[in-house]
């Protein structure tokens, strides 16, 4: 960052955020796509009881979503592919779902997330548009940590 007349100057690169899947860089995200998280549920739910008398109480889940969108053409396709076959091919023989470790960090905000332990949720849909058709993968992350950057306080 930068300061022009007393204002912080902040630049945005895509191009250098990092996401690593079980050890392999993910690339060529499609053209509006890219990392999306959300968390797996509100961090209170709420209770109103029949006399008005609110109760929040804690909800105990740190999973967290999120879709990733890589074109149709990215190495990462394959790869993605190979780890949801090894995660279907463990439990079908009564096995656990093999740990797959997550990290996504993005530098130019100084986000991060990390997983020691990420599920692949879906095989994702074909489809044959004039362009360059994108893929998304959906993942659930069990004891993730998000840590905010610079531009926002997620802890």
């Amino acid at each position: 960052m930068s300061t022009l007349a007393g204002q912080v100057q902040k630049a945005w690169n895509f191009g250098s955020m990092v996401l690593n899947i079980g050890g392999v860089n993910v690339t060529a995200y499609g053209e509006d796509g890219g990392v999306e998280f959300e968390q797996g549920a509100d961090l209170w739910e709420k209770t109103v009881g029949a006399d008005g008398q609110v109760t929040y109480s804690f909800v105990n889940d740190d999973s967290v979503e999120g879709t990733i969108t890589v074109m149709a053409t990215s190495p990462a396709v394959l790869t993605l592919n190979a780890i949801i076959a090894v995660q279907i091919a463990s439990v079908s023989v009564g096995g656990p779902i093999p740990p797959t470790p997550f990290t996504m960090f993005n530098p130019s905000t100084g986000d991060t997330v990390t997983a020691p332990f990420c599920v692949l949720m879906n095989r994702p849909n074909l489809s044959a548009p004039r362009s360059v058709p994108t893929r998304e993968f959906r993942v659930s992350l069990v004891g993730a940590i998000q840590v905010g950057g610079i531009t926002n306080g997620i802890v």
